[in-house]
């Protein structure tokens, strides 16, 4: 098993503490979010041993911002805390993508419901944008522009809610969906460049006032989502894909 400072060896370095953070408020986000980026783009991949002290050097700040970010990563389920052990970046499993799935599904479908009686032109014209915006990153062929586009589709309807619990689940559950890409296309599974016609189908619906069309277009893509990730993890390019 390869640690972080393998990794920095082979050009996966860590980025050093920006100037303008000030603070151990800031000091926290900033190893969070360069830790957070490594785990889902696998730079340190599943199971790979995380050590305080070398990422502590490595990013030029204390043990301290280290030890809560990693706490806070533990919570999203992106790092597991063995007793005596310490800590690895969590596994990606069938399992564990069901779970989040299902979740993402709730949380969806509760926000569909609400759009179909509150949502007005307005919210159908940003949706429209998003679409348009989407659209010109497949003929682009940008599959991480198009990815994050069609992730804030979802996310727009999910945010018109206007529970701030769903938009953090939400974005949770989006970062998991970001890794698993990665690992997908690292084990040669690249994402498809094609548009996913639920996302049009399911804009139609909402403006017609059809939640449960809209609710059939959501668990039917889900479906596909989860029976690509059955299928990769049969075929073992998940979990201990990586070196």
């Amino acid at each position: 098993m390869q640690t972080a400072r393998a990794y920095t060896r082979a050009g996966g370095s860590l980025p050093r503490r920006a100037t303008s953070y000030h603070g151990l408020a800031s000091l926290e986000l900033l190893a969070y979010e360069r830790l957070k980026d490594a785990i889902i783009t696998l730079v340190f991949p599943p199971g790979m041993p995380l050590f305080e002290m070398q990422i502590s050097n490595e990013l030029g700040i204390s043990k301290t911002p280290i030890h809560t970010a990693l706490m806070q990563l533990e919570r999203e389920g992106f790092v597991v805390t063995v007793p005596y052990k310490g800590s690895r970046v969590a596994p990606i499993t069938l399992e564990q993508m069901t779970h989040l799935f299902e979740l993402r599904q709730a949380i969806e479908s509760q926000a569909i419901r609400a759009a179909v009686r509150s949502f007005t032109e307005a919210d159908f014209v940003a949706l429209d944008a998003i679409l348009a915006r989407h659209t010109a990153a497949l003929e682009q062929r940008e599959v991480t522009a198009t990815y994050i586009l069609g992730e804030e589709l979802h996310q727009y309807i999910v945010d018109s809610r206007g529970n701030p619990h769903f938009t953090e689940i939400f974005h949770n559950t989006s970062d998991h969906r970001l890794r698993l890409r990665h690992a997908l296309a690292r084990a040669g599974r690249p994402a498809r460049t094609s548009m996913a016609p639920g996302h049009p189908l399911k804009v139609a619906a909402l403006r017609r006032g059809d939640a449960a069309e809209a609710e059939r277009i959501l668990a039917e893509s889900i479906q596909d989502r989860l029976a690509e990730v059955e299928a990769a993890e049969r075929a073992g390019l998940l979990t201990g894909m990586l070196p």
